[in-house]
């Protein structure tokens, strides 16, 4: 294969195989038919998808990715083609989900010349991926394709889109693929967690008195679930998590609140508010979770974070309700108590299974009561 010539469109499907792409999703047109030709010769190797609109390939490439952990592949024709993948592309950005989204382009020598659905589909799109490129040659094809599998997986996933033109689907070139390695910079990748900020975080994790773990879904994307649940198992902690991060912690451990946020469950959302400490792992504070960019609270102690959207370390939570703990009538439990008024605020139970739901009970809060429904939790 490496000694022989095959066109660019077989090159494009060879690359797609390399990557272990095995189902793409898509809609023919015009400028991509030299791709949809050669990709029935592969319709063994690779399953295509046929929808009934760019969007929907865009789409269901999003949940492929997500129910299965692989990079989503989705084709579009040039023009509407591909300005119709846009949306899909906007949501993979804000969700992380890895895509490779591939779009036709007229030929090189009628770039510019406003021809029959020419867009500027790399214009358009580098503000929505993590990398977005239009190979005009062949002979470009597998590098650039070993490259936009690399940058869509690696650190924070996200989309890239690689436009070609239709003359490099024609043209012929010698197939030689190379996994992509990033050029290697001299010096530390990662900055060091300063020891002194350890020490602090586990000094605060032991006094606290009701702490809480936040799971996002950066604990799923970096294969960080198991950490997160010893920590929890380790200092009996609770797990809430935010909505995309809800498969991050089994929904049946013993020691999971639910997801919390604007369309969050209320036990979730009522650990946020009676927490004395929270530790976020792998979540952003998105305003579909605190309701608002900045969170107005009275900061207790802070470990100096950076809080980019919220513009002041002192917009993050902690409410200032001093309690003490005592064992909860079982062994298994331990209860934190209002130290001035003696209201239970939380049950944090211990090692068993997990009770099912219980019938409605009612939270007595200060200026109305609230029926709702109690897993594993009290307040």
């Amino acid at each position: 294969m490496e000694n022989s010539k095959i066109t660019g469109a077989e090159a494009m499907l060879i690359s797609l195989q390399k990557e272990g792409v095995d189902t793409i999703f898509g809609y023919p047109g015009g400028t991509i038919m030299p791709l949809y030709d050669k990709l029935f010769d592969y319709q063994q190797q690779i399953r295509h998808i046929l929808v009934r609109h760019e969007q929907g390939a865009v789409h269901a490439a999003q949940g492929y990715s997500r129910a299965t952990g692989k990079t989503g592949v989705c084709f579009a024709t040039a023009g509407p083609g591909a300005t119709n993948l846009v949306t899909g592309i906007a949501d993979a950005m804000m969700d992380s989900t890895p895509l490779v989204c591939i779009t036709a382009q007229v030929g090189y020598d009628k770039l510019g010349s406003n021809f029959f659905q020419e867009a500027d589909t790399i214009s358009i799109t580098i503000p929505l991926t993590k990398w977005s490129y239009q190979i005009t040659s062949a002979s470009e094809i597998t590098t650039i394709m070993s490259k936009a599998f690399y940058i869509a997986r690696s650190g924070r996933p996200g989309p890239v889109l690689i436009s070609f033109t239709k003359n490099a689907q024609t043209e012929l070139t010698r197939f030689s693929y190379t996994p992509y390695k990033p050029q290697q910079i001299k010096g530390k990748m990662l900055p060091e967690i300063p020891s002194v900020s350890i020490s602090e975080a586990v000094n605060m994790i032991n006094n606290s008195l009701m702490p809480l773990i936040i799971s996002g879904q950066g604990v799923l994307i970096s294969g960080a679930s198991d950490k997160c649940m010893e920590l929890s198992q380790k200092g009996n902690i609770p797990i809430i998590t935010t909505l995309l991060g809800i498969s991050s912690v089994p929904t049946n451990y013993i020691l999971h609140g639910g997801f919390a946020g604007m369309h969050g469950s209320l036990t979730a959302n009522h650990m946020i508010q009676k927490s004395d400490l929270l530790i976020a792992i792998g979540m952003r504070f998105s305003d579909r979770f605190t309701g608002e960019i900045k969170w107005k609270v009275d900061m207790v102690e802070d470990l100096h974070g950076v809080y980019p959207l919220f513009g002041f370390s002192e917009s993050v939570i902690v409410e200032d309700e001093r309690v003490f703990c005592t064992p909860g009538g079982a062994d298994t439990n331990v209860v934190a108590l209002n130290r001035f008024t003696g209201e239970i605020i939380w049950v944090s139970k211990g090692a068993g299974e997990r009770p099912g739901y219980n019938a409605p009970q009612i939270i007595h809060l200060k200026d109305r009561n609230i029926l709702v429904n109690f897993t594993a939790y009290e307040m």
